[in-house]
C-alpha cells in the first residue's frame, strides 16, 4: 500500500528528530538513563510563539498552563507537578495515566492561571499549548517568565504534526512519540487494508457539539479537526469546507439544517469512552430532526470515540480503533 505524501512527510520528521535528539543525549553521557544523560544545569533552547527560551535539558518540575499541554505531556509518559483541569481527559486515560494527572496539582481551570500556585510549585519549565494563539493574550506571560522559563506553543489544529514532534524533542520523548506514531501508522494500514475498496467511493461527514446546553445547533467537522484528521489518514473523504476563515475547520449549524448533510453516504457522530453518545451531543440525538434524517433512518450512521484532543498520536490510536470497530458493523451490514 502507497504511503500518502502527509504521511511520508511525518514519517521523515520524526526520524530526523529522533536522530538528532539521540545525538544530544549521546553527546551528555555514556550512561543511558535520562538522569545522569547530560550534566547538571545543561540548557537547550525551544524556538517558542514568546521567542527563544532556554530550559534545563532535563526538567523535573513541569507545569503545564493549558489542557492541551497537560493531556500531551500525560500522554508522553511525563508527570507534570501542575496541570491545568480537563474533566474530559480522565475517562479516556490509563489508570497510570489518571494516577499522573491526580497527583499533580491543579493551577488553572482552563481559564484563568493561579500564579501564586505555579510558583509554590518550584517548576524549572512552564508549558502552554493549545490550538488557538488568542488564548495567549490572557496570560501573562512577564508573570509566568519571572517564575521558570515558559514555553508558549500555539499548535492549531492543522499543524499538531508539525509542531509537537519538535515538542516532544525539546522534553527528551522523541522515541515515545515515535513509538505512538508507528502504532498509529500501523491502525491506519490495518483499516485502509480492510475497508479500503468500500471507503473508496463512499463520503462522510463528521458532526459534534461541544457543550452540553440545548443550543440548538451543532457543528460539522471537515478535515484536520478535532475527530477527522485520523478519519482522512485512514482513507474516509470528509468532503467540504468551513464557510468562516479563521475560525477553524468547522461550521456551526442549526439543527434545521441537518438535511444539508444529505450529500454524503453516511454521518458519524461521538461517542465517549464507555461506548456511549457523548453527554454533549445527546440532545441532537434525541431529537426528532435527528431521527427522521434520511441517513439516519437508512441506518447509515457511524458512532465513534472522540477522546480529548488531538495533539498526538495516541490519542489517535484510540480514535482509530473505536472507527474500525464502526466500520465493521456499518459495511458488513449493508
Amino acid at each position: 500500500m502507497n504511503m500518502t505524501p502527509l504521511r511520508r512527510r511525518g514519517a521523515a520528521l520524526a526520524a530526523a528528530l529522533l536522530s538528532s535528539a539521540l545525538l544530544l543525549t549521546a553527546c551528555g553521557s555514556g550512561d543511558d538513563s535520562r538522569d545522569d544523560a547530560t550534566p547538571s544545569g545543561e540548557t537547550r533552547s525551544f524556538e517558542a510563539d514568546n521567542g527563544t527560551i532556554e530550559f534545563p535539558v532535563d526538567p523535573q518540575r513541569i507545569v503545564a498552563v493549558s489542557g492541551g499541554a497537560t493531556a500531551t505531556l500525560i500522554d508522553w509518559g511525563l508527570k507534570p507537578v501542575g496541570i491545568t483541569e480537563i474533566p474530559r481527559y480522565l475517562p479516556w486515560a490509563s489508570d497510570e495515566e489518571a494516577r499522573v494527572y491526580e497527583s499533580a496539582t491543579v493551577v488553572s481551570d482552563g481559564n484563568e492561571v493561579d500564579y501564586e500556585t505555579v510558583a509554590s510549585l518550584n517548576p524549572d519549565l512552564i508549558i502552554s499549548a493549545v490550538p488557538a494563539a488568542g488564548f495567549f493574550d490572557e496570560i501573562d506571560a512577564g508573570r509566568l517568565e519571572s517564575i521558570a522559563p515558559t514555553i508558549l506553543y500555539a499548535i492549531e489544529t492543522d499543524e499538531w504534526r508539525e509542531k509537537t514532534p519538535k515538542l516532544a524533542e525539546a522534553l527528551g520523548v522523541l522515541d515515545i512519540f515515535a513509538e505512538q506514531k508507528t502504532s498509529y501508522d500501523a491502525l491506519v494500514d490495518d483499516v485502509q487494508a480492510t475497508y479500503g475498496e468500500s471507503l473508496d467511493s463512499m463520503t462522510f461527514a463528521a458532526v459534534n457539539k461541544w457543550s452540553p446546553e440545548d443550543t440548538g445547533t451543532f457543528f460539522r467537522e471537515y478535515q484536520n479537526s478535532t475527530c477527522t484528521y485520523y478519519l482522512s489518514d485512514a482513507g474516509l473523504n470528509i468532503p467540504g469546507e468551513p464557510k468562516v476563515v479563521g475560525q477553524g475547520p468547522w461550521d456551526e449549524m442549526s439543527i434545521e439544517r441537518l438535511s444539508d448533510l444529505s450529500d454524503v453516504d453516511a454521518v458519524i457522530y461521538p461517542l465517549d469512552a464507555k461506548g456511549e453518545t457523548q453527554e454533549t451531543f445527546k440532545s441532537i440525538l434525541d431529537s426528532n430532526i435527528w431521527k427522521s434524517f434520511s441517513l439516519v433512518q437508512d441506518g447509515m450512521v457511524l458512532p465513534v470515540g472522540c477522546p480529548f484532543g488531538n495533539t498526538t498520536y495516541a490519542n489517535g490510536v484510540k480514535n482509530l480503533e473505536s472507527l474500525k470497530a464502526a466500520l465493521g458493523k456499518l459495511l458488513n451490514a449493508e
